[in-house]
């Protein structure tokens, strides 16, 4: 019992993580860096979320343009867990990651299907700020995490 409470009775948190603590299940508290101590075999941490700026590739979202042409589109997501919201996005959603990816997709398409093949190459920067406004608004409002930027990429320079 000595070695269990020796083993399990502490965790660390690095400085650019928060963890949400649990005992039997329930919420207990978020835990900020440094070290922390936990009833072994009654408390645990339930997930760690990482406060820095991330990033996550969709490949390939189908899409369709005014004309009716087909799109193929990649676009890159930076995006983040604000420090204050990380007990909400526990809560609430889990893991925002999908979420998100699945919002973008949406938008993206929603942008590509206002305009014609035409005017995409023209307006890629400008459809990229849509979208990235919108995932703005609509991420912290029903997720809880920062869109910072989206990114149209080109086929040819992903590696």
């Amino acid at each position: 019992m000595v070695l269990v409470a020796a083993c399990d009775g502490y965790f660390t948190v690095e400085q650019s993580e928060r963890a949400v603590v649990t005992r039997m299940g329930a919420l207990q508290h978020v835990a900020a860096p440094g070290l922390h101590f936990k009833v072994p075999l009654i408390d645990s941490v339930a997930r760690r979320y990482d406060i820095r700026q991330q990033s996550f590739s969709v490949e390939t979202a189908e899409t369709f343009t005014d004309d009716n042409q087909h799109v193929n589109v990649d676009l890159v997501v930076q995006w983040l867990v604000p420090d204050n919201n990380v007990e909400r996005v526990y809560r609430e959603i889990g893991d925002p990651q999908p979420r998100l990816a699945t919002m973008a997709v949406d938008r993206v398409k929603i942008a590509f299907g206002r305009r014609s093949i035409n005017e995409i190459p023209a307006q890629r920067g400008q459809i990229a700020q849509e979208v990235l406004g919108v995932l703005r608004t609509e991420a912290l409002r029903l997720y809880g995490v920062e869109v910072v930027d989206v990114q149209l990429v080109d086929r040819k320079s992903v590696v």
